[in-house]
């Protein structure tokens, strides 16, 4: 994901992965927790405004997290994943609260349908040209709005999703060649190369850690 933040802000980044799986493996109906990253629609930002006390709270669940990882303790993947759980209902029940996603946006529909594209083809080879074409725009346009709207550019949003997909796909025992064919990045050292720009280290060593 890429942040946009002026350059004289400090700020603290966290990257909590984990799969699906885990939220679903003692209980189907605990899908729900997932309804903050599957429900809203592509024009819905996934940001979520805090106020003090909620950052409070939430930082207090990820530190738990951090410590719990940095520790050989007794049943730390039940512990995590408790944790996890609790991280989830926070992150939920803020937005029903704050009823934060609004049923109107004042992005062009047509950005709704282009990332709908991409979240259902970025394992295929998608260009600017093809996007300005198939929803016609002119290319350059497309990019200073798809920027100014969404807050990232349009190659940020499909490496994102591909990287997304390519996590699941590593956690679920595909080799690293075959997650960078089905993920849309080509090549091995493409997508290696990716990876490791985006989270620091190569694929192996990422799997390793979790």
């Amino acid at each position: 994901h890429k942040i946009a933040t002026s350059s004289i802000e400090d700020y603290d980044r966290y990257l909590v992965n984990f799969s699906p799986k885990v939220i679903t493996k003692y209980d189907q109906s605990m899908s729900f927790l997932l309804n903050c990253f599957t429900n809203p629609k592509p024009s819905r930002r996934h940001k979520l405004s805090l106020s003090d006390t909620e950052a409070q709270n939430f930082l207090s669940i990820v530190n738990k997290m951090i410590d719990l990882n940095n520790k050989d303790t007794p049943h730390k993947n039940i512990k995590m994943e408790l944790f996890l759980l609790q991280l989830l209902l926070f992150i939920n029940d803020s937005i029903d609260n704050k009823q934060y996603y609004n049923t109107e946006t004042d992005e062009d529909p047509r950005l709704n349908e282009i990332m709908k594209f991409i979240q259902e083809n970025y394992s295929n080879p998608i260009s600017l040209d093809m996007l300005s074409s198939n929803f016609s725009y002119n290319k350059y346009y497309l990019c200073r709005l798809f920027k100014e709207k969404m807050g990232f550019g349009i190659s940020d949003y499909i490496k994102s999703c591909r990287l997304s997909k390519a996590i699941l796909l590593l956690q679920e025992g595909m080799s690293v060649s075959d997650v960078a064919l089905k993920t849309g990045f080509g090549s091995d050292t493409y997508f290696i190369s990716t990876f490791k720009k985006n989270f620091g280290t190569s694929p192996k060593q990422y799997l390793k850690k979790m």
